[in-house]
Formats: C-alpha cells, sequence, structure tokens
C-alpha cells in the first residue's frame, strides 16, 4: 500500500502530497477539486499508463513540460520508493533509485520487491470496463447509520 504519494504537473494537480492512513481513506471534494486526477496518477504511478488511455500530452498539466509522481510504500517491513516521470521525450522510472525504462521496468521492479498484481476473476471488477454495476452506473455507497435512522440508505446526489 501506498503510505506517502507526491504528484506535480499531472493534469490539474501542480504539486500535491498525500499520506494515507494504513487501513482506509476517503476522498471528497467539489467538482473538479482533482479526485480523479489523484486516482489516475496513483494507477499511473503503479502502472507507467493512464486507466483511461490517455497520451501524455493530455496527462501534462497545462503549459508544463513534464509531470513527476512518486511513491512510498512498506513492504515485509521495508520502505521501498518508485518514481515515474513522463514527458515528451519519453517515460522514466526509478524503483528503489535504480533506473528503469519503461513500463516492463516497472512492473519488473515491483514484483522483485513484493508487489503483486491482483488477478480478479471476470466480473469482479466493477470499475474494469468503466462504469460499476449499480442503478446510476457510478460508485454507490450503502449507509447502514442512514438506514438505522430511517434516512435512505442509498441516498441520491443531485448536482
Amino acid at each position: 500500500m501506498i503510505r506517502l504519494f507526491r504528484a506535480s504537473n499531472f493534469r490539474c494537480l501542480e504539486s500535491i502530497e498525500v499520506e494515507f492512513a494504513p487501513i482506509f481513506n476517503l476522498i471528497h471534494g467539489a467538482n473538479a477539486s482533482g479526485k480523479t486526477s489523484l486516482l489516475e496518477a496513483l494507477g499511473y504511478l503503479g502502472r507507467g499508463k493512464s486507466f483511461r488511455g490517455a497520451p501524455t500530452q493530455a496527462l501534462l498539466r497545462h503549459g508544463c513540460d513534464e509531470f513527476v509522481l512518486y511513491g512510498e510504500t512498506l513492504v515485509d517491513g521495508r520502505k521501498h520508493r518508485l518514481g515515474v516521470r513522463n514527458s515528451r521525450a519519453g517515460l522514466e522510472v526509478r524503483v528503489d533509485g535504480a533506473s528503469d525504462t519503461g513500463v516492463a521496468g516497472l512492473a519488473e521492479g515491483l514484483q522483485a520487491r513484493g508487489w503483486a498484481r491482483l488477478a480478479l476473476p471476470a466480473g469482479h471488477a466493477p470499475f474494469a470496463d468503466g462504469g460499476f454495476r449499480t442503478p446510476s452506473g457510478k460508485c454507490e455507497f450503502f449507509s447502514a447509520a442512514l438506514a438505522h435512522e430511517g434516512l435512505d440508505p442509498l441516498p441520491a446526489w443531485h448536482p
């Protein structure tokens, strides 16, 4: 699990640093505040590509030539560092200070340090095809506390 994450010049994120809790983290904010950019940056750090399939140019903050992503994690009690820099010139990856080139080096570096890709059976990754299997097609949270109070346990969001 990523414990510390930094991003600069990624989509709308000029500069951000986040320390994640070890068990549960909630990301919230107003529309267009950078929530999806943060999630996409985290995904890019682990995969070396956008989950939206966006080209590098679309991920660069307006007016910038490169973006940099950095994360720290603990695996079996040992701290590991992972960094990605991408620009029009190409992708640079560093895992624990060692420079690798491209996505293959990123995957190999992560595997060598104890990371494993989740192998989920078909149908068990509702977000993989771009939508959630809910009536709205969006992530919906059931609230047992609201249900206990006699309120709608699946509140609707209205813009």
